[in-house]
């Protein structure tokens, strides 16, 4: 008679067991069910699984990355894995987890631990796939590019840091989104693609004001940096040139290089189906240079700058460096702001003469500050002649302007103040009034 339950019992005991045990199993990991597909993003981090891993490193990405919101993939296009694909994907949609625990004795905030289970990622692996994040996404300004992270035991965990606290990120956020709509809604009363960058460039150079590096305070590299606090470093100038380009259906990324010797960052922008090199940072150097990088082509723009490297899906990514992802081909200065709006002086004739009057006529009439006389050819020869040898054929060309100027903008016929730019071989004057 008890051979008749014997089955019934053992049958029961495996269902027990195997209940009990997919219950501990959700204890240890509450995304239990998410951990099949390779990706967990935990509410709290799994200390059981954090003191059982085997390494752990913290890294500082060097100031100097990039990114976009209008459809810029360029950083995840670059990424040669999977499980550094399922890191990018997973930082996005952890990106609003901040946490209440701040980072080690910072003022950082933790947000929730990100698991990719299968990979045992490296340092450069996590650190090219944050790179690829923050070149694509600059709208997520929040997250800084302090990282921790673990690896061992075939999973990876990492954790990254917030500069903002949770309801801080969302007031952040909400002045951020407002700004961004106030600006965009002004610039897209531009009637073309070309004066809606102007307008963005413009803007601001008029609103933010250079800050010198500041190791303590990161909002300055951050689009909320560039147009909320107003002071930011060439990264806060080119991350929110990217959002609101972006945001105007531009297409639009930064860039990664150097000037002077000195690490830098630039943007570059799609006007009308063809791609330039801005840099908005240099350009707000003085108003006499106010346009002296404005949509220039690479062979241009690397006169005065250098380009980083380009890290592609196959090539290798030392953490110890600094990149670019998939740069678009710049050949033309079609849209190049003083190629359009210089007087082009390609000899002293008569009616190189009339274009300068003519010119500053109409400038003069609305008070605008400054002419852009582009010398083609002779540059030093008709440079002299200009300004130098007598009869100064400008200043010559300033008092005829002022016999045509009937609404009381006189010209001074006596003081300039001028700036040479030897890239386009562009002098650029200021207008000063009686």
């Amino acid at each position: 008679m008890q051979k008749k339950y014997l089955f019934p019992i053992y049958f029961i005991s495996t269902i027990m067991i195997l209940t009990l045990s997919f219950y501990l199993i959700k204890q240890i990991d509450p995304n239990f069910i998410n951990s099949l597909l390779g990706i967990n993003i935990f509410e709290s981090e799994d200390k059981t699984i954090d003191n059982n891993l085997t390494s752990e490193n913290n890294i500082t990405l060097s100031k100097g990355i990039s990114s976009s919101d209008c459809t810029i993939t360029s950083g995840y296009n670059s990424l040669n894995d999977s499980n550094e694909k399922k890191l990018y994907i997973a930082i996005k949609a952890n990106a609003d987890k901040i946490t209440d625990e701040k980072y080690k004795n910072s003022s950082y905030y933790l947000l929730s631990p990100i698991t990719i289970s299968g990979a045992n990622l490296s340092t450069s692996q996590i650190k090219k796939v944050v790179y690829a994040f923050q070149f694509d996404n600059p709208e997520f300004f929040w997250i800084s590019n302090l990282f921790n992270y673990s690896s061992g035991q075939n999973k990876t965990v990492v954790r990254l840091t917030s500069i903002f606290s949770r309801s801080e990120k969302e007031n952040a956020a909400k002045k951020f989104s407002q700004k961004i709509s106030e600006i965009t809604a002004k610039a897209s009363r531009q009637p073309n693609e070309y004066e809606k960058e102007l307008f963005v460039h413009d803007y601001l150079i008029d609103n933010c004001t250079y800050k010198k590096d500041s190791s303590n305070n990161y909002k300055i590299y951050t689009a909320y940096g560039c147009l909320i606090g107003k002071e930011a470093v060439c990264e806060g100038y080119s991350k929110a040139m990217q959002v609101l380009l972006c945001k105007l259906g531009i297409r639009c990324q930064t860039v990664t290089g150097s000037r002077d010797k000195e690490d830098h960052m630039w943007n570059v922008a799609k006007i009308d189906n063809k791609w330039y090199h801005v840099d908005v940072t240099w350009d707000c150097a003085g108003e006499l240079q106010k346009y002296d990088y404005f949509n220039l082509s690479e062979e241009l723009t690397k006169k005065s700058h250098t380009i980083n490297n380009v890290v592609t899906a196959s090539s290798d990514f030392s953490q110890d460096k600094k990149y670019n992802f998939e740069l678009p081909k710049c050949s033309s200065m079609e849209k190049n702001y003083l190629e359009i709006n210089s007087v082009k002086i390609e000899n002293l004739n008569d009616d190189t003469r009339q274009k300068i009057i003519k010119k500053l006529v109409s400038l003069a009439s609305d008070k605008k500050k400054t002419i852009h006389l582009m010398i083609k050819n002779n540059y030093d020869s008709y440079k002299s002649k200009l300004f130098s040898e007598e009869p100064r054929l400008y200043f010559d060309c300033l008092k005829n302007a002022n016999t045509n100027l009937i609404n009381g903008h006189k010209l001074s016929t006596t003081q300039s103040q001028f700036l040479e730019n030897k890239i386009q071989n562009v002098i650029t004057l200021k207008l000063i009034y009686e």
